[in-house]
């Protein structure tokens, strides 16, 4: 504690450089907080997927119908131990930016075949008694509660498909919102803001497509025999009209962020930049701060400040600028990213800071310190006094 007047002194001493020079740190830490929070929701459908189940889509595009007569075939496939189907449309709710995703099933057994979620019977219940039943995920109801809509348990919404037509002619599906569900360990649905609806009312009301559905969920026996049952289905159709494509649920959600492109392999390269220039731009602010000082340092090895010490006090001051900023970037980013979900809407899964963030974050921050302050740190410690003294 005795050397931290001098540590504040030495890091304060050109105040407006220093305003300027912690600006710039705090800007490359806001963005790599969000850039890591968006990262982390791209992967989050592959990270949180059950290692259990398989995804039967069509083989050419999902686009694509299947007949929900397949599911008694894959039912009755060696290794499989249930199954559900599910169709999804987009839909919209009052105005363009409230959409979100619908998924038409038979909730129960969808429901049943995602173990990490977590429903009262009571509500599960009242699902399967009302016809034109529909459940959200407390992702939605969060956003719901937060907007000027408000829903409520009981209340009939019109949703708005942009993709399917009532049979009435018009693209609205009148639904009965009868509960909700969430995941039981607490953490963000891979999904994002959720609807499931009753599929038998979406089926009977539907304009065109009866009895097909967009995909199937298989759940295995054995996970270890995920490829052989895959293999297994997708020969079962071979050649057929409606061929399938059977993977795990890993590979069909990573497969969905690849479209985008290799997220993680961009936001490395966008931060690997980044902080190359920050390194450059800093280095040189600290190595100039050193060179002012070599007389002052000069006096103080004078009055027997030891060379350790010289060289200890100019990397602290290198990192505790890093470590300040970073900190101030971080928590930044942490008030930002609720107002950027919010903007987001529905679209997009629930932008947040993971502690793993914050840790790597002060990590970076401490080794971009050492390698910034190590040069000049190195240059006070092998200062001779009568060299600074006499000015060269």
């Amino acid at each position: 504690m005795r050397y931290l007047p001098l540590w504040w002194a030495g890091l304060t001493r050109r105040k407006i450089r220093l305003v300027l020079t912690m600006l710039s740190i705090i800007v490359a830490f806001v963005l790599f907080a969000l850039l890591f929070a968006v990262s982390s929701a791209f992967q989050a459908g592959a990270e949180l997927a059950g290692n259990d189940r398989l995804n039967v889509t069509p083989r050419y595009s999902i686009i694509d119908p299947l007949p929900i007569a397949h599911m008694q075939q894959i039912q009755a496939i060696p290794g499989v131990a249930a199954v559900a189907f599910s169709d999804w449309f987009g839909v919209t709710y009052k105005d363009r930016a409230n959409d979100f995703a619908l998924f038409a099933t038979d909730i129960e057994r969808y429901l049943a075949l995602y173990s990490e979620y977590e429903i009262d019977p009571e509500t599960l219940a009242r699902a399967k008694k009302t016809r034109n039943s529909a459940l959200i995920n407390d992702v939605l109801m969060k956003q719901q509660a937060q907007s000027k809509y408000n829903w409520k348990i009981g209340d009939k919404i019109p949703v708005n498909s942009y993709i399917y037509q009532n049979k009435n002619g018009t693209n609205s599906w009148d639904v009965e919102l009868v509960g909700t569900f969430k995941r039981r360990d607490g953490k963000s649905d891979q999904n994002g803001a959720l609807m499931l609806m009753n599929f038998d009312y979406f089926n009977e009301s539907r304009s065109f497509g009866k009895d097909t559905v967009g995909w199937f969920i298989v759940r295995m026996k054995d996970a270890s025999q995920s490829a052989a049952v895959a293999s297994a289905i997708d020969a079962r159709f071979l050649n057929s009209q409606y061929e399938t494509k059977t993977q795990t649920e890993a590979a069909l959600a990573q497969g969905f962020g690849n479209q985008l492109g290799n997220i993680g392999k961009l936001i490395s390269s966008v931060l690997a930049i980044v902080f190359f220039t920050i390194l450059i731009a800093t280095g040189n602010t600290v190595s100039e701060s050193v060179r002012e000082r070599i007389p002052q340092l000069a006096v103080m090895k004078t009055l027997g400040f030891r060379d350790n010490t010289l060289l200890g006090l100019i990397l602290s001051e290198s990192c505790g600028l890093f470590l300040i900023a970073a900190g101030l970037g971080l928590g930044l980013a942490a008030v930002l990213l609720p107002g950027i979900t919010a903007a987001l809407g529905s679209r997009f899964p629930p932008l947040a800071m993971s502690l793993n963030t914050v840790l790597l974050g002060f990590a970076i921050a401490l080794a971009c310190g050492l390698i910034v302050g190590l040069a000049p740190a190195i240059r006070a410690q092998r200062l001779k006094i009568v060299d600074a003294l006499s000015g060269k």
